[in-house]
Formats: C-alpha cells, structure tokens, sequence
C-alpha cells in the first residue's frame, strides 16, 4: 500500500468536436506516493485515455499499463471527491515491488475534483487546471 500526500489531476479545456463542443477533459494526474512511514516511496504518473483503453502509471522507472475494471463514486461528498478507482494490470515492465502486481486499487480519496466555477469555453481551449486531492494505492 501506498498513500498520496501530493496528487494533482490536471484538466484540459479542450474542443471535443461535433455535439459535444467544448468541455474539461482529464488528460493528467502527478503524484508523490508515501509509505506507511511518511517516507517518499515514489513518483506516479498517468496518461489519461478513453473509456476501455490501456491507461499507463509510471512509478519511478517502473512502468505498468492496466485496463479500468471499475469506477466508483467517493461514498462521501463525491461532488468534491474524485472517483475511487479499481484497474487490471496487463503490462509491466521492470524490477521492483511492484513487478508482480495485478490489480490496483485506489481509494480514500479526498477533493480533485473539478470547480463547477470553472468554465470551458472557445475562449480558454488548451488551458489547463489542477485540483489538488490525496488518495490509498494498492497494489
């Protein structure tokens, strides 16, 4: 297990085309992962990509690409809370802790999610805005 002292998911304003218009999309999420002693274990990121697609984290230089298998509404305040989140591993690629995993679960999560102040407009395509929260990893 992992806990997140430092995640930031970054929105895009973006021009999604047809019926659509524009909107916010997540397009990234950085993150500094702690052990259970408050010490840094490592550095995550993710590239977010469409529904049923391989997502990739990058924890140190230890890679894993995995499927979402579920996402779920924060049980408190899911207005505020961005969602809890349970992934398939079907790729990883280097030595570590972390080469046997499966499964990741991320839970417990408290803010990230997006301002309903905040607005996407043609005025403000490709801006970008990040909203702080912290998360539970299992791996």
């Amino acid at each position: 297990m992992a806990s997140s002292k430092s995640m930031v998911p970054i929105y895009t304003c973006k021009d999604q085309g047809g019926n659509t218009g524009v909107t916010w999309a997540l397009t990234d999420v950085e993150a500094f992962l702690y052990d259970d002693h408050e010490k840094l274990s490592r550095f995550h990121f993710f590239n977010a990509a469409g529904a049923g697609k391989p997502r990739r984290w990058q924890v140190g230089e230890y890679l894993v690409t995995g499927v979402l298998i579920t996402s779920l509404e924060a049980p408190e305040g899911s207005d505020k809370n961005i969602n809890w989140l349970y992934v398939n591993v079907v790729y990883n690629h280097g030595q570590g802790a972390l080469n046997k995993s499966t499964k990741i679960s991320h839970i417990c999560t408290c803010g990230g999610v997006l301002p309903a102040s905040m607005l996407c407009t043609e005025a403000n395509i490709d801006e970008q805005y990040k909203s702080p929260y912290e998360a539970s990893y299992y791996f």
